[in-house]
């Protein structure tokens, strides 16, 4: 009886399996990336060790590789050693000035003090790298990814670093001064004291980083996506986050004055005691929001949304809340002296105790709030009256006859 055609073929793949005939296989070249980036590999020092760094200096430039090896001090400064494998290697205090290391997968490798100013380190990988103190000044660094990494006083000031992706390391000190940062990742790093004045951030990610007492004064930061940090004890005067989000943030005694908010997103922050004076954040959204405490003298907050923040004891003296939404805030004990609150929406604050002299009410919505010992001297109250003196949980107009001129 022949044989049906499932039959033979079954026969025939099953002779021809243990050759490897049928399997699919990954792109040799792809294999060899995932085993480079994963594989545990030899720790043995390298024999050049023996002899000293300038041995394997010498080995180095000689061959596509030196694993392991000793090149603390060594001078690299203008070569060229792109694609150069220097796993577990020690290049402490080693000159890498305007050195080409395009594409070098960094794996456990020592680089404290070293010195990569003006290096080319585009597309470069860096994994469980030591970089205390290390220099990479004006480096370009674009599309470099560091996990793991110590960032002790490392220093990226003036460096390239668009897209480029920070996770899981820490460090602290870590210098991005002027730092050309557009479109890079921090996410779960741990870098308090951290110096990014003056850096372009545009439209950058940073996600669960710890950057406490960290430095962002003058930063461009617009489109930034900034959820989940701690930013507590840090520094924003004069910075640039317009239209950015810093939802769910930690900003406690965190500094904003004269910065640009415009349209930033801030719900759900705890921003304890933090200070926003003469800052521009027409448009945010703080719902939820607690800023107790806080200090927004001569900020602009016009069209911002506050619904259900807590403000209590903040001071927002001549504040302009001009359509502002602020219903249900908590404003207790707040100070809004000279502030405009024009066309401003408190519909069931709670406004205990706070201080509206010489503020502007006119067509605001109060309905249902609490106004008990709020003081209202001088305010010009929603219907446009001016509030007379000793206007206390209430505004009592002053009349007409007390302000006619009268002649002497």
């Amino acid at each position: 009886m022949p044989l049906r055609p499932p039959l033979v073929f079954l026969i025939f793949y099953c002779a021809l399996a243990p050759l490897g005939w049928g399997q699919s296989k990954s792109p040799p070249n792809q294999d060899y990336e995932r085993l480079k980036a994963t594989a545990q590999f030899d720790q043995t020092p390298a024999p050049c060790n023996q002899q000293g760094p300038q041995s394997c200096l010498k080995i180095l430039l000689e061959s596509e590789n030196c694993v392991n090896c000793d090149l603390k001090g060594v001078d690299l400064s203008g070569k060229n050693l792109k694609g150069k494998d220097l796993r577990g290697s020690d290049l402490t205090g080693a000159k890498l000035l305007q050195t080409h290391l395009e594409g070098v997968h960094w794996v456990n490798v020592k680089l404290t003090g070293a010195d990569l100013s003006g290096a080319y380190l585009a597309k470069t990988k860096w994994e469980g790298v030591d970089l205390e103190k290390a220099r990479f000044v004006g480096a370009d660094l674009t599309k470099a990814r560091f996990k793991g990494v110590t960032l002790q006083r490392a220093d990226f000031s003036k460096a390239n670093l668009e897209g480029a992706e920070f996770s899981q390391s820490k460090g602290r000190g870590t210098r991005f001064i002027q730092a050309r940062l557009r479109g890079v990742l921090f996410e779960r790093n741990s870098l308090p004291e951290a110096n990014f004045t003056q850096a372009d951030l545009f439209k950058s990610t940073m996600k669960n980083n710890w950057f406490l007492k960290s430095d962002f004064d003058g930063i461009r930061a617009r489109k930034a996506n900034w959820q989940k940090n701690n930013f507590s004890l840090s520094s924003f005067v004069k910075a640039s986050l317009n239209e950015s989000r810093l939802d769910e943030s930690k900003l406690e005694k965190a500094n904003f004055t004269r910065s640009d908010l415009s349209k930033v997103s801030m719900t759900k922050v705890q921003a304890f005691q933090a200070r926003y004076d003469q800052a521009q954040m027409q448009g945010a959204n703080l719902m939820d929001s607690t800023q107790s405490g806080s200090s927004f003298v001569g900020a602009d907050l016009s069209q911002a949304d506050l619904t259900h923040a807590n403000l209590a004891g903040s001071d927002l003296t001549g504040v302009n809340l001009t359509r502002s939404l602020l219903a249900e805030v908590n404003l207790s004990g707040a100070i809004l002296t000279q502030a405009n609150l024009r066309q401003a929406n408190l519909m069931k604050a709670s406004l205990i105790g706070v201080s509206f002299r010489g503020a502007d009410l006119n067509q605001a919505v109060l309905q249902g709030a609490r106004l008990i010992g709020g003081t209202f001297d001088g305010a010009r109250w929603t219907n446009g009256l001016r509030c007379a003196r000793g206007s206390i949980g209430r505004c009592k107009p002053i009349h007409k006859q007390n302000t006619a001129f009268r002649k002497p």
